[in-house]
């Protein structure tokens, strides 16, 4: 497929056709300026649901939070090193 290009202006005025392609698969590719650009995807309710399994480790970690279960990190290496440790 190929990747189409828009530039802000042109987003307005054709905004309903360019959405169309993105909801067909099309890549788009709006600019702002020289330096701004913006990929436009569509996002999907799974995308920003939480599931309910991710709910109860969400859970889970506050328990252990609040339990003093947990590691801290009082400085930047400490951090990194628990980090590489994972």
């Amino acid at each position: 497929m190929a990747t189409f290009n828009y530039t802000t202006r042109e987003f307005r005025e054709k905004q309903a056709l360019i959405l169309d392609k993105v909801d067909a698969g099309e890549d788009i590719i709006i600019h702002r300026g020289i330096k701004k650009s913006y990929m436009l995807v569509p996002v999907h309710k799974e995308d920003y649901t939480i599931s309910e399994e991710f709910r109860e480790k969400i859970a889970k970690a506050r328990e252990d939070y609040k339990a003093g279960k947990g590691v801290t990190c009082k400085t930047i290496e400490q951090s990194i090193s628990l980090l590489e440790s994972l």
